[in-house]
């Protein structure tokens, strides 16, 4: 097994650029993984970087997911197509399906519609405006 490297509260709090006391409520929140020697609390370098790791990648989901749903990015892309974008708007597209999304987006674009971005709970939930 490979060494690991124990952390004080304070050097983990540098590495995070947060106060020792953040590192501590991190610990005890479960969001950051440590353990008590002797009433002392140690982190290991590992788990920081898990930690980092796992914060970064919901982040960017986060930031892709608020870009996926926003109309205006899908109705540049539909003018980018104009074949396409004429084939979206002359069909009928079931409520809550990507046809009626890209329709949606249309709308919004023209100004013929308010709102920003759709929120999708799950593919069987009507989109939400946010």
């Amino acid at each position: 097994m490979a060494e690991q490297i124990l952390l004080t509260p304070e050097e983990a709090s540098e590495l995070l650029r947060v106060t020792s006391q953040d590192v501590i409520a991190m610990i005890e929140d479960g969001a950051l993984a440590g353990l008590q020697i002797r009433g002392h609390w140690r982190v290991t370098s590992e788990s920081v970087t898990q930690f980092l790791s796992e914060n970064l990648r919901t982040q960017n989901l986060r930031a892709l997911s608020r870009k996926l749903n926003d109309h205006n990015v899908w109705a540049k892309l539909l003018e980018e197509s104009p074949e396409f974008k004429k084939q979206i708007e002359n069909k009928h597209f079931e409520p809550g399906s990507m046809g009626a999304f890209l329709q949606e987006a249309l709308a919004v674009a023209r100004g013929t519609k308010s709102g920003n971005v759709v929120q999708f709970k799950n593919s069987t939930d009507e989109p939400k405006d946010s």
